[in-house]
């Protein structure tokens, strides 16, 4: 007796038995309970022979709506959410995070030592780190310029200049040339500031933004342009620090 199985049918373990060209015998076990399907020749046709297909051709049709595509992806579909979730949340938390860390100049080995500041050795990396931020402030602060201008406002901090016959910021109010060895400078004035007595917290920094942007911006915006200009890289806590070893330079 020729015997086919197992094979699947709508969810099932179907084994299917030949008794004869004319009439199968179909088995299906569905959790531990089973069933037996007896189909004679009448159901395939005086002038055909029997096969799976043709003998049960609405279980077959039913198990291939039940494994198709689509239905998979709706059995399936609050695991997909969960993954779904997980990529967006590393996405959006863990790389740029990761990034900060790279971008701090993490190398896993000896990092090249390039002045020393109040005792304090300052590495290679660390001021290539600082140099970027930089660079990424002076663009924040020329952005939030044209943003003020456009609200109506204009900034009220020390050192703005706006040429209004060109229509462009001319300068921001900290040194716009980032470089290696003007990073170690500004490190080293702001340094002699902080021990000549001048101290800036963080909200002196806020009430700074504030008057950059004339009251036009509020805080959430403020860092918001600042996730878009700096493309995540920087956040609150870098731009209050760059901020403030700048202003700190400036003044001594």
């Amino acid at each position: 007796m020729p015997h086919f199985g197992p094979q699947t049918v709508l969810g099932c373990h179907s084994i299917i038995d030949l008794r004869g060209q004319k009439s199968w015998s179909l088995s299906l076990r569905c959790q531990d309970d089973i069933e037996s399907l007896s189909i004679e020749s009448v159901r395939c046709g005086s002038s055909q022979q029997c096969s799976p297909l043709t003998a049960f051709p609405e279980l077959y049709a039913e198990s291939y709506v039940a494994m198709s595509p689509f239905e998979i992806f709706r059995r399936n579909l609050k695991p997909a959410m969960v993954v779904l979730v997980g990529l967006s949340m590393f996405a959006f938390v863990v790389l740029p995070a990761m990034d900060t860390y790279l971008r701090s100049g993490y190398t896993g080995g000896a990092d090249q030592t390039i002045a020393e500041i109040d005792g304090v050795a300052v590495s290679q990396s660390r001021v290539e780190y600082f140099t970027r931020n930089h660079q990424t402030t002076v663009r924040f602060l020329r952005d939030t310029a044209e943003e003020t201008i456009r609200r109506g406002g204009s900034p009220q901090t020390p050192g703005f200049a706006f040429d209004t016959r060109t229509n462009q910021v001319q300068q921001v109010g900290i040194n716009e040339r980032p470089s290696e060895f003007g990073s170690v400078r500004t490190m080293q004035l702001a340094a002699e500031a902080s021990k000549a007595g001048f101290e800036l917290d963080d909200t002196a920094i806020k009430s700074w933004l504030s008057k950059f942007t004339d009251g036009t911006m509020t805080d959430s915006e403020i860092l918001g342009l600042l996730a878009k200009t700096s493309r995540n890289s920087m956040g609150q806590f870098h731009l209050y620090e760059q901020l403030r070893t700048q202003l700190l330079a400036t003044v001594y």
